[in-house]
């Protein structure tokens, strides 16, 4: 398949790397370089971008996907966007007679690089037709129907769980260290035991380590609990334990730390602790 990925130089690389060496004819772009190429013989494209605005306007902006994309093309937004956002895309690209697909690769719970997960909706037709690419990039991809906004919710439900996982090892951590237990022996009680699951350990010992080398960064995570809050507050779905955290990587954020990994909210739980 011939296939264009847009995302930041980096990433559109290495996934045009991981999709040349399966036999796809793979190009990388940018957000400038795809306003002045030409998709008319393209099979798919796919789009990593991490905010909605940018996206919305890679596709409906001044020549934008909707208008370019042969009919028999497949746009693929593979970044975590929100609910109303995916709907409006959606939207357009049906009424151009195209094909849309929502698969939003899941925040990863395992230091494994090998654990790339999606939930991916949209024409039962497309997804068939995706499937090499997802092989291709390593990714298991949940299918989440025909709608792509399900994609969407699913995805920020699943972002939600974590940050709040994320949150609740901070504070353990902030509480036994008031009474001068080394946070190192909290995590081994929670990993060796009941919340023995692979986030806790991920995201747990880098908050022990207190590295913060940027995977997703704290501004990027802040971002996506917008979205999260944004569409509980659409049908007044209350979820506190995520406005907590948010809360904390906005402290995080206004301490300095908006480009560090988004476990610094354990830095933030400890300065909110005194700790720090």
């Amino acid at each position: 398949m011939k296939i264009g990925v847009i995302s930041s130089r980096d990433t559109a690389l290495k996934l045009v790397t991981q999709l040349s060496e399966r036999g796809h004819a793979a190009s990388a772009y940018d957000v400038e370089t795809a306003a002045v190429t030409s998709w008319d013989a393209f099979d798919a494209v796919l789009t990593l971008v991490g905010d909605d605005r940018v996206l919305t306007n890679i596709v409906l902006g001044k020549d934008g996907l909707r208008d370019r994309l042969p009919v028999s093309a497949i746009h693929v937004a593979m970044g975590m966007h929100g609910v109303e956002s995916m709907r409006q895309l959606a939207a357009a690209h049906v009424a151009a007679g195209q094909s849309f697909v929502a698969a939003p690769l899941l925040v990863p719970t395992t230091s494994s690089a090998d654990s790339r997960l999606a939930v991916a909706a949209g024409p039962q037709a497309a997804l068939n037709r995706l499937s090499p690419i997802f092989d291709a990039l390593g990714t298991t991809a949940f299918n989440a129907g025909d709608a792509p906004e399900t994609s969407a919710t699913l995805a920020l439900a699943h972002f939600a769980l974590v940050a709040c996982a994320m949150q609740f090892t901070a504070e353990a951590f902030a509480l036994v260290r008031k009474y001068d237990v080394a946070p190192e022996v909290m995590q081994d009680v929670i990993t060796d035991g009941l919340f023995a699951a692979d986030v806790y350990r991920k995201y747990g010992q880098a908050m022990v380590e207190e590295t913060y080398v940027p995977g997703l960064t704290a501004g990027e995570a802040a971002k996506v609990l917008d979205h999260v809050m944004e569409m509980a507050d659409r049908l007044r779905v209350p979820l506190p334990s995520v406005d907590a955290c948010r809360d904390r990587l906005l402290g995080a954020i206004a301490h300095g730390d908006r480009d560090q990994d988004w476990t610094v909210l354990g830095r933030e739980q400890a300065r909110a602790s005194g700790l720090d």
